[in-house]
């Protein structure tokens, strides 16, 4: 539904438009889960109507990385995922990923580091875009 009513519209009105992980967290739960063959019958088809990004960013941590920093937020102090679940996630978004050419990004580096990593591919990808 966004992508129809909202991403499609800005896009053909020649506005940049950027879209968090949300829009691929469906595809990478996909992937890790190996959902029943009627489920991704269903699914697959609808990602035909996602428009190809110019860029798209997908960000990567060990999966002790990723555990604790959701175990950080107060809210999932106790979160039940054991580490072979955040193992298969993080597999499952690298592979989605490198699948589709897109930018994969070491986060453990820190923020300002991965800031720097990203700059050179928006700005060349910038580049023609008005």
């Amino acid at each position: 539904m966004t992508v129809r009513t909202r991403i499609l519209p800005a896009l053909r009105a020649g506005r940049v438009v950027v879209v968090d992980r949300y829009l691929f967290t469906p595809l990478g739960e996909l992937l890790m889960h190996r959902v029943p063959t009627e489920t991704r019958a269903v699914v697959e088809p609808l990602i035909a109507c996602f428009p190809a990004p110019d860029l798209s960013v997908f960000t990567t941590v060990s999966a002790q990385e990723a555990s604790a920093r959701v175990r950080r937020r107060a809210a999932e102090r106790d979160d039940p995922l054991g580490l072979d679940v955040y193992e298969q996630r993080v597999e499952a978004f690298r592979r989605l990923a490198l699948s589709n050419s897109r930018l994969l990004l070491d986060t453990t580096r820190g923020e300002r580091r991965t800031f720097q990593d990203l700059i050179p591919h928006v700005v060349s990808g910038a580049v023609g875009m008005r």
